[in-house]
């Protein structure tokens, strides 16, 4: 009989509930004993951990450049004074990404790219999670703090953490902040695969089963390397607009460099609206990473509204990502690159089998909490905050490969049992039930 079967007999709640339990208080003891989190390791207790230098003997802006120069074509701007310059990938460019800094001395890694306000309150459950990893070189961590937190003292933190640039955020746009972790990660040449999350977000399965899933699908049109992984929303993509005063929405339409005209060029400018809204939570290869970082595009911009003309509604961050690769690639491109490369095109409605394989977060607007718990409002736009989560439910969706994270989980979300019963917080119980429940497959060869 299956595990997630297994999971919902009363019984073996029971004896899941109890097995936790029990190793939540050895560690609980071993960890007063020694006055060390996981691995036996000290505690980090500032932010701070390291900083990136743009040295002269590692400028990631040289390399920047570089690829720049030898990978993209500037596209020709009809309003001359525009603060942005968006380009397109030449059709004879491989699809090589920026180096970075060194040699890889490790395996491909994962960047985790956190947004932060003014502290981490999840530090100790990220730092044990990574620490069941078989190799903990596979994962890197980097923050932005956004600024004018106020925050007079250096907040907790994960240990080892790469702290970046502060730039400019606002509620719904952290397209800048996005791009400045990006950066940073791309000064790792080992950092294969960057993946956005919040200090609200808590993993639901293994390190090492995330890291099989993140590197599953590989396709010739990016080198080889993992596709990149969009949530893309239930909806027909946003038309391109013609109200009087957006005329300016696509300032760039044609290669600069016209002695060498790019089909993809010409393609990303058609004019077919391929922009589809997608979640923010979205995980880049390093080649789409170099494209996006390489042009340091933000929205909004030269006056634009933040809202597009046609189309749903959706932040900048919920549906700029998608715009600048696929004016980069190409709007037939874009589709072989993104999401194992299985659907050539979402000009109708995404499937439903392709969004759950890769809508890695698990967000929830839902007044019944997606069936997962219970949940409270805790924004007047945003989705529910899990104030509890059914532990026979979290146990199947951690015996899965997907989702690979719940975002909106507070530091004092409980666990309860078939009986409405209150169990334990989620922060206690969470690590050892990954342990015993979620099974990574052996990679070995990424």
């Amino acid at each position: 009989m299956e595990r997630s079967r297994l999971a919902a007999s009363p019984l073996l709640s029971a004896h899941l509930l109890f097995a936790a339990v029990c190793v939540i208080a050895i560690f609980s003891l071993t960890f007063i004993a020694t006055g060390f989190g996981s691995a036996g390791r000290p505690r980090a207790a500032s932010l701070i951990d390291s900083a990136i230098p743009d040295t002269a003997a590692c400028s990631l802006e040289a390399d920047l450049d570089r690829f720049r120069e030898g990978n993209l074509l500037p596209l020709i701007k009809t309003n001359t004074s525009s603060s942005q310059q968006f380009h397109c990938v030449r059709a004879s460019s491989p699809p090589v990404a920026v180096r970075g800094c060194g040699d890889c001395s490790g395996p491909p890694s994962v960047a985790f790219l956190f947004l932060v306000k003014n502290n981490v309150p999840l530090a100790a459950l990220w730092e044990e999670w990574l620490a069941l990893s078989m190799d903990r070189r596979r994962f890197t961590v980097y923050l932005h703090i956004q600024e004018g937190t106020g925050a007079s003292e250096p907040p907790s933190s994960l240990r080892g953490a790469i702290s970046v640039e502060r730039v400019k955020t606002s509620y719904g746009n952290f397209v800048l902040a996005e791009n400045a972790l990006l950066k940073a990660a791309l000064r790792d040449p080992c950092n294969q695969m960057m993946v956005l999350v919040t200090v609200s977000h808590i993993p639901v399965s293994h390190p090492d089963v995330a890291y099989d899933v993140l590197f599953q699908h590989r396709v010739p049109e990016t080198g080889g390397q993992p596709t990149s992984r969009f949530c893309y929303a239930k909806a027909k993509p946003f038309e391109r607009s013609t109200h009087k005063g957006m005329g300016n929405m696509d300032l760039d339409r044609t290669p600069a460099d016209t002695a060498s005209p790019s089909p993809s060029c010409q393609d990303a400018e058609s004019t077919i609206g391929y922009d589809l809204k997608h979640h923010q939570w979205r995980a880049w290869n390093r080649y789409h990473a170099s494209i996006v970082v390489a042009q340091g595009l933000t929205y909004p911009y030269d006056g634009l509204p933040w809202n597009r003309g046609h189309g749903p509604y959706a932040d900048p961050s919920e549906w700029f990502g998608h715009h600048v690769l696929r004016r980069a690639l190409g709007n037939g491109a874009v589709w072989k690159q993104v999401n194992g490369g299985l659907q050539t095109n979402h000009t109708d409605r995404c499937d439903d089998k392709i969004l759950t394989e890769f809508c890695d977060t698990k967000t929830c607007w839902s007044a019944d909490a997606c069936g997962y718990g219970m949940g409270r409002s805790c924004s007047p736009s945003g989705p529910l905050c899990f104030s509890s989560l059914n532990l026979t439910k979290l146990t199947e969706t951690i015996s899965s490969r997907h989702p690979l994270f719940f975002r909106k989980v507070p530091p004092d979300a409980t666990l309860f049992d078939e009986g409405g019963r209150e169990v334990g917080r989620v922060t206690d119980l969470l690590i050892p039930l990954i342990r015993n429940y979620s099974r990574p497959v052996l990679v070995t060869s990424i």
